[in-house]
Protein backbone atom coordinates (compact mmCIF):
# COMPACT_ATOMS: atom_id res chain seq x y z
CA UNK A 1 0.00 0.00 0.00
CA UNK A 2 1.57 3.36 -1.07
CA UNK A 3 0.01 6.70 0.59
CA UNK A 4 0.27 10.22 -1.58
CA UNK A 5 0.95 13.48 -0.01
CA UNK A 6 -2.39 15.75 -0.17
CA UNK A 7 -0.08 19.03 -0.23
CA UNK A 8 3.42 20.08 -0.64
CA UNK A 9 2.96 22.91 2.26
CA UNK A 10 6.07 21.78 4.30
CA UNK A 11 4.51 23.08 7.99
CA UNK A 12 1.11 22.01 7.07
CA UNK A 13 1.59 19.14 4.92
CA UNK A 14 -0.63 16.28 5.78
CA UNK A 15 -1.75 12.66 4.83
CA UNK A 16 -5.14 10.59 4.49
CA UNK A 17 -4.82 6.97 4.55
CA UNK A 18 -7.78 4.67 4.46
CA UNK A 19 -6.56 1.53 7.25
CA UNK A 20 -8.35 -2.04 6.43
CA UNK A 21 -8.39 -2.78 10.24
CA UNK A 22 -9.97 -1.13 13.10
CA UNK A 23 -10.26 -1.86 16.74
CA UNK A 24 -13.23 -1.29 18.57
CA UNK A 25 -15.00 1.88 17.52
CA UNK A 26 -17.01 4.09 19.98
CA UNK A 27 -20.66 5.45 18.46
CA UNK A 28 -23.81 4.29 17.79
CA UNK A 29 -22.21 1.71 15.17
CA UNK A 30 -19.82 0.71 18.15
CA UNK A 31 -18.64 -3.06 16.46
CA UNK A 32 -20.06 -2.24 12.81
CA UNK A 33 -17.66 -4.03 10.95
CA UNK A 34 -20.58 -5.14 8.29
CA UNK A 35 -18.29 -3.92 5.13
CA UNK A 36 -21.82 -1.80 4.71
CA UNK A 37 -21.04 1.80 3.59
CA UNK A 38 -20.51 4.52 5.87
CA UNK A 39 -23.55 6.64 6.75
CA UNK A 40 -24.13 9.87 9.21
CA UNK A 41 -22.17 8.03 12.19
CA UNK A 42 -18.48 8.15 12.04
CA UNK A 43 -17.29 6.00 15.04
CA UNK A 44 -13.72 6.60 16.30
CA UNK A 45 -11.43 3.61 17.72
CA UNK A 46 -11.70 3.35 21.41
CA UNK A 47 -7.65 2.82 21.15
CA UNK A 48 -5.11 5.54 20.61
CA UNK A 49 -3.92 5.39 17.11
CA UNK A 50 -0.35 6.81 16.22
CA UNK A 51 1.49 7.14 13.13
CA UNK A 52 5.37 7.04 12.42
CA UNK A 53 6.72 8.18 9.06
CA UNK A 54 10.25 7.27 8.46
CA UNK A 55 10.45 6.63 11.86
CA UNK A 56 9.65 9.54 13.41
CA UNK A 57 6.28 10.66 15.26
CA UNK A 58 3.66 12.21 13.49
CA UNK A 59 0.58 14.26 14.93
CA UNK A 60 -2.57 12.51 14.52
CA UNK A 61 -5.32 14.78 13.53
CA UNK A 62 -7.79 12.65 12.75
CA UNK A 63 -8.45 9.03 13.62
CA UNK A 64 -11.75 6.93 12.14
CA UNK A 65 -14.56 6.65 10.23
CA UNK A 66 -15.07 8.52 6.85
CA UNK A 67 -18.29 8.82 4.33
CA UNK A 68 -18.30 6.73 1.92
CA UNK A 69 -15.79 4.11 3.20
CA UNK A 70 -17.11 0.56 4.32
CA UNK A 71 -17.77 -0.01 8.05
CA UNK A 72 -14.82 -1.70 9.75
CA UNK A 73 -12.19 1.00 7.69
CA UNK A 74 -10.43 3.87 9.32
CA UNK A 75 -9.28 7.10 8.25
CA UNK A 76 -5.87 8.30 9.17
CA UNK A 77 -4.86 11.88 9.01
CA UNK A 78 -1.71 12.77 9.94
CA UNK A 79 0.92 15.86 10.44
CA UNK A 80 4.39 15.32 8.18
CA UNK A 81 6.73 16.20 10.72
CA UNK A 82 8.62 18.72 9.75
CA UNK A 83 12.19 16.89 10.37
CA UNK A 84 11.17 14.28 8.00
CA UNK A 85 13.71 13.61 5.32
CA UNK A 86 12.16 13.79 1.43
CA UNK A 87 11.98 11.32 -0.90
CA UNK A 88 10.55 8.05 -2.21
CA UNK A 89 9.82 4.54 -0.40
CA UNK A 90 9.52 6.20 3.38
CA UNK A 91 8.36 3.96 5.75
CA UNK A 92 5.05 4.57 6.79
CA UNK A 93 3.81 2.68 9.93
CA UNK A 94 0.01 2.63 12.04
CA UNK A 95 -0.85 1.65 15.43
CA UNK A 96 -4.08 0.74 16.88
CA UNK A 97 -3.75 0.25 20.87
CA UNK A 98 -1.10 -2.50 21.15
CA UNK A 99 -1.25 -3.76 17.80
CA UNK A 100 1.29 -2.50 14.76
CA UNK A 101 0.83 -2.39 10.29
CA UNK A 102 2.54 -4.98 8.62
CA UNK A 103 5.23 -3.74 6.71
CA UNK A 104 5.86 -2.75 4.15
CA UNK A 105 3.52 0.48 4.00
CA UNK A 106 5.30 2.92 2.31
CA UNK A 107 4.78 6.78 1.59
CA UNK A 108 6.69 9.58 -1.00
CA UNK A 109 7.26 12.97 0.53
CA UNK A 110 7.86 16.30 -2.09
CA UNK A 111 10.89 18.43 -0.87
Amino acid sequence: MTARILTTAAVLATLAVPCAAQAQSGGAAAGATTGAVTGAVLPKPLLNVGVQIDQRPAEVLYAGAAPGLPAGVIQVNARVPDDVRRGSNLPLAFTVGGASSPPPITVSIRP
